[in-house]
């Protein structure tokens, strides 16, 4: 009577803990499901807020006011880029900053609208490993004869200068242009391009 009551516990508890088991499985099963579908949904938003905010070149054509010039210029909302065409990679370009006006506050310092207070000769580079546009700076009043023995050495001791550089937002359909973000150096975050007040003795020491 004993053994049988002893065995009918033992059996009542074995499938208490089947059952305990089964539910934790099941719990744990379901819970692995959720944060899968939670992670899923995650990355999928996610990749639907990067591809919305990405620049495209249709992007561009489409909403961007553009001036055409040595550079095409675009305006998308508050934001101004650069399309640099290939051609114009590695050539030398001269950059003429002027006066546009003079606020009163600087009137006693030499300055007149339409002055010319820097110069810069410039060179544009692409980098396709880095997906970004580099801007370099030479002196070009530095040469020496192609085949003269000291060629070797100005080159080395006068080299290029970067000044600048910008993330490629994207390309044109045959890739031959790049597009860049140019508001930092014409809304006064950086002095690469144009340095007015360093010019006139008025800048950072």
């Amino acid at each position: 009577m004993k053994t049988t009551s002893l065995k009918g516990t033992l059996l009542v508890q074995n499938l208490i803990v089947a059952i305990f088991i089964l539910i934790s499985f099941s719990g744990f099963s379901q819970s692995k499901k959720e944060n899968a579908k939670k992670d899923h949904q995650e990355k999928k938003d996610s990749i639907k807020t990067t591809d919305a905010k990405k620049l495209t070149y249709q992007k561009f054509l489409k909403e961007g006011n553009v001036k055409k010039g040595l550079f095409n210029v675009y305006a998308i909302k508050e934001d101004y880029y650069f399309e640099v065409p290939d051609s114009l990679l590695s050539r030398d370009l001269l950059i003429v900053n002027k006066v546009s006006s003079v606020p009163y506050a600087l009137n006693g310092h030499g300055l007149n609208k339409g002055m010319t207070f820097e110069t810069k000769l410039v060179r544009f580079y692409k980098d396709t490993v880095l997906n970004k546009v580099w801007v370099k700076t030479i002196n070009p009043r530095v040469q020496s004869p192609e085949n003269d023995a000291i060629t070797l050495s100005v080159k080395d001791n006068f080299g290029e200068s970067i000044i600048e550089e910008f993330e490629i937002e994207t390309k044109n359909t045959d890739s031959t242009s790049v597009f860049i973000k140019v508001n930092k150096i014409f809304n006064g975050k950086e002095q690469s391009f144009s340095d007015v007040l360093t010019n006139i003795g008025l800048g950072e020491v």
